[in-house]
């Protein structure tokens, strides 16, 4: 999956984003609801970053496009003293949030593609906003996140890719 991740870095487009994408739900590793930035996080307030790091380095087959575990690996770097891997983590987190920007506007008619909850607040942190509200809505067999934030702006994510791991998941 290293070679997928290198070729949309090469080329960050909708193209390669949504064959990614679609490499990591078949891939057997994808777990949208999986709870090890919740343990990094723990990690990083006790300032074990070296394990923080090996978390994210064994779940990453999941969290490959996910903006978050680069932004993490990448603060993990940094309090390590690696600016070099800092920087490239930082840059490839930012590279997949423009990915999924490449999916949809964030309307109803065409909303941004996700693979996990935290991709939806890394977009809002992208555009500044402050999530208000989240509703979760089922419309034709589709699943959807619609945020609405504190200013009064609206986006919906499209999240059944998610939802229908998690039935999976679950035996549903």
């Amino acid at each position: 999956m290293r070679e997928e991740l290198l070729r949309f870095i090469e080329t960050p487009d909708r193209e390669t984003f949504l064959a990614f994408r679609a490499k990591i739900i078949a891939s057997g590793a994808y777990e949208p609801y999986s709870d090890e930035f919740d343990k990094v996080g723990e990690l990083f307030e006790q300032e074990k970053f070296q394990e923080a790091q090996e978390i994210l380095r064994q779940a990453m087959g999941n969290l490959m496009l996910s903006p978050r575990a680069h932004q993490y690996l990448g603060y993990a770097h940094h309090k390590l003293g690696d600016k070099q891997r800092a920087d490239m983590e930082m840059m490839i987190g930012m590279v997949c949030v423009e990915g999924i920007l490449t999916t949809g506007d964030g309307s109803q008619e065409s909303p941004y593609l996700v693979l996990r909850t935290s991709d939806e607040y890394d977009v809002l942190e992208r555009f500044e906003k402050q999530l208000g509200q989240q509703s979760l809505l089922h419309q034709d067999g589709r699943h959807f996140d619609r945020i609405q934030c504190t200013d009064g702006t609206t986006y919906w994510f499209d999240i059944t890719d998610a939802y229908n791991q998690l039935g999976k998941s679950i035996g549903a």
